[in-house]
């Protein structure tokens, strides 16, 4: 009893103190510290019914990410409310259930997609250890990290269910409706032309690429949910009434990488219905490098000569993706993308470290790369390219890992797609490794990863894939305890 009222005491001192708190910086009109102090008291009043209930607590950090808008607190440091305070608010409940007793599925960690992940995050903190900035690769790493463990390991332990891995894409779609909506709204007061769309997302997404990247990502789910041959009549119309609404949204978003994303998912699942094998896909993976290898100048030398610039229309939005002598957005990737090789070159094993890229290109730009919009104030971006990134801030360590994770992820998909799934089961394996597919093409252009946005699409169907394959093995070696 006394417990208990000392922890009834605790919470209405910690409510009242930061009741006091809001009402302060209420009258100091600081809109986004009175944001932040009323999702921590929400945090904190509902962390008791939710301590039994984390695969829930989960579900809705899942739902609430594409809500989520960013705030800045002390010197700079962003965070995305409420997504990112109840990630944190999970950590702790996950720490105590841990202190309590609770055990890890040893199969987990020592399964290969999570020793690779492990791998990456030592390569991180390997990188942060000889970065030229220890202060900011801290801060990447330790974020990076805190992703991967409540939306990949977290995710795997406490969603074992065919039905709460399925409900990870459908929360997240639901969750766009409102950030669609109002940026096509927004879209809609300039008419719906090109150079709108770069910003018409904010503030739930920073730009159209991210904003296109997350709505490609759930496109595959989407369309193979609604042919599933076992659906009502009457479910199927709400859910093309809301395919039809990210489709145009993925449209208006005039995110060219994220067209082509999609289009190569489809390929990928015409490459799986053909039932072929991954040696074929690495082998085909290596053919075109080879090809774009051997023929890079003639190829660099055509493209140059394409003067196709990006608009409304869209098959010559799409052909623009190749310009590469006025389109200034495709000329600063190149120049991005030669930084982040000479870079790579000067720090080979383990890279400039986390997060130190868009504070160092500057001083590695050439003249014949340098285009209007370049820039060596570090306030414009990163390597736009996962790959880069991983090259020049994690050297060749990380990179490899990096893509070892990738065909791993390919190999596990295909892997599962042929052996002899339920309907549901492959529909799930489907909608992982398809949105996967999108990420990896996308992430040729741009890099997403340290936003939550994508963070928790791109882990989540790590963590899906996985389950799913921990679910075909025996059941002997699962450790009995609650999964709620």
């Amino acid at each position: 009893m006394n417990k208990s009222r000392k922890n009834k005491s605790f919470f209405l001192l910690a409510t009242g103190i930061l009741l006091c708190a809001c009402v302060y910086y209420l009258f100091k009109e600081d809109v986004e510290k009175v944001t932040l102090i009323l999702v921590g008291m929400s945090a904190l009043i509902a962390a008791p019914f939710l301590f039994n209930h984390t695969s829930n607590l989960l579900l809705a950090i899942v739902f609430l990410t594409p809500l989520s808008i960013d705030l800045t607190i002390g010197d700079g440091f962003k965070l995305s409310a409420p997504s990112e305070i109840m990630m944190l608010l999970v950590v702790g409940i996950v720490v105590l259930k841990f202190l309590g007793g609770l055990k890890f599925e040893k199969r987990i960690i020592t399964h290969p997609m999570s020793v690779l992940i492990l791998l990456l995050i030592a390569s991180l903190v390997f990188s942060t250890v000889t970065s030229v900035d220890p202060s900011i690769s801290i801060k990447r790493t330790i974020s990076q990290s805190i992703f991967y463990v409540v939306f990949y390991f977290f995710l795997i332990q406490f969603l074992t269910k065919k039905e709460q891995l399925k409900k990870v894409y459908w929360l997240y779609g639901i969750g766009l409706i409102a950030p669609i909506i109002y940026t096509i709204i927004d879209h809609s007061q300039w008419e719906f032309v090109q150079p709108a769309s770069v910003y018409a997302s904010l503030p739930f997404y920073d730009e159209h690429t991210i904003y296109g990247a997350c709505l490609a990502f759930i496109v595959p789910f989407l369309v193979l949910d609604i042919t599933n041959k076992k659906e009502l009549k009457w479910k199927v119309i709400p859910k093309l009434i809301f395919l039809s609404l990210v489709l145009i949204a993925l449209f208006l978003s005039y995110s060219r990488a994220a067209w082509i994303s999609v289009v190569v998912a489809m390929l990928f699942f015409i490459f799986t219905r053909l039932r072929l094998r991954f040696y074929h896909f690495v082998g085909i993976v290596l053919v075109l490098f080879g090809v774009i290898y051997f023929n890079f100048n003639s190829i660099y030398g055509t493209l140059k000569e394409n003067s196709l610039k990006y608009g409304d229309n869209f098959s010559t939005h799409i052909v623009s993706i190749t310009n590469l002598q006025n389109d200034a957005s495709n000329m600063e990737r190149i120049n991005r993308w030669v930084c982040a090789v000479r870079m790579f070159e000067e720090k080979p094993i383990l890279g400039f470290g986390p997060g130190t890229y868009q504070f160092n290109y500057g001083n590695y730009q050439t003249n014949e790369f340098t285009t209007r919009i370049s820039t060596h104030m570090g306030d414009k971006g990163n390597a736009h390219s996962e790959y880069f990134t991983y090259l020049s801030e994690t050297g060749i360590v990380g990179f490899l890992v990096f893509l070892s994770l990738l065909f791993y992820s390919i190999y596990l998909s295909i892997k599962l797609l042929y052996s002899g799934l339920d309907k549901s089961t492959k529909l799930l394996v489907y909608a992982s490794i398809l949105g996967l597919i999108t990420f990896y093409i996308h992430g040729l252009f741009n890099s997403f990863i340290d936003s939550q946005k994508m963070a928790i699409l791109f882990m989540s169907s790590l963590a899906i894939l996985v389950r799913i394959d921990l679910n075909q093995g025996p059941k002997k070696n699962l450790v009995s305890y609650s999964t709620k």
